[in-house]
């Protein structure tokens, strides 16, 4: 889980700051950037705690 985490966290806070500002610029639409936002944040409430301590 580890190793997985360490590639999924990160991307998941990517994704996560990532859509406002493409709504801003008008590249994203309001659904699709809710949906983006809602789902890589719950990637990334799953995977932070192994990612930042290990997993312990």
């Amino acid at each position: 889980m580890n190793a997985a985490a360490k590639v999924l966290a990160p991307l998941a806070l990517v994704a996560t700051l990532a859509p406002p500002l493409l709504h801003a610029l008008q590249v994203l639409g309001e659904g699709p950037m809710k949906l983006t936002m809602l789902v890589a944040t719950v990637v990334w409430f799953a995977s932070a705690p192994f990612w930042m301590k290990g997993g312990r």
